[in-house]
């Protein structure tokens, strides 16, 4: 039988809040991550992306819980780069890959090649 890999749920994300947590290396955080995005539409929230220090804290797979949630984990090395599609991004969607293992996937739609950002100078 051959693998297939299928789309279980998509969400474009229209809001994004940022949680990130302080303390020195040898803090006791209560948790084992150092940042949060929480991912909301006209729905409200329906995802997390957790940011962790240590790739030891990565679960085996993301998740899709019960409550619809989509969550998915990053190492702390790749928050900027999520941040960046985040906020200069339109549309933004993320998806959860029904596969094993289970995985969040963070999309723009298509673009066409060599479009770049139009900066003009405040003076013209």
């Amino acid at each position: 039988m051959e693998d297939s890999v299928y789309i279980d749920a998509t969400r474009e994300v229209e809001e994004y809040v940022i949680a990130y947590f302080g303390g020195a290396s040898r803090a006791k955080r209560p948790y084992k991550y150092r940042a949060i995005i929480s991912l909301y539409n006209s729905a409200g929230l329906f995802g997390a992306l957790y940011f962790h220090d240590d790739a030891n804290y990565l679960p085996d797979t993301d998740q899709l819980g019960e409550e619809r949630l989509l969550k998915s984990h990053f190492l702390m090395r790749d928050f900027e780069s999520v941040l960046d599609i985040l906020r200069n991004e339109n549309p933004v969607f993320f998806h959860q890959v029904a596969h094993w293992p289970t995985m969040g996937v963070i999309t723009t739609s298509r673009e066409l090649v060599g479009e770049g950002e139009i900066w003009r100078s405040i003076s013209q």
